[in-house]
């Protein structure tokens, strides 16, 4: 922090990436939406959804195995969602190993 500090007391100014400012407004734009979502479940089905993500490539050896727990752990959780609520969560894609 102090050299941030620094840089101000001399004067320098910093700005804000617009990739960064982009980001910013849309993960505003989905808290408002999701917020929106929670106080009236009926409006769920007018949410505009994401495109599915391109799969993902495996991750080098060492992190293959944590790769693969986590892809089971999402796939338990699913399964005890499912088996608790009697309900369907929504869709959620693990990508394939």
């Amino acid at each position: 922090m102090s050299p941030l500090l620094g840089d101000l007391a001399a004067g320098e100014k910093y700005t804000v990436q617009s990739d960064t400012r982009d980001t910013a407004a849309s993960a505003n734009n989905d808290a408002e939406t999701a917020s929106r979502i929670i106080a009236d479940p009926s409006q769920a089905s007018t949410v505009e959804q994401t495109p599915s993500a391109s799969p993902l490539q495996n991750p080098p050896p060492p992190l293959d195995i944590v790769a693969d727990l986590l892809k089971t752990l999402i796939q338990k959780l699913m399964e005890l969602l499912n088996a608790l609520t009697g309900a369907s969560p929504p869709a959620l894609t693990v990508p394939a190993a």
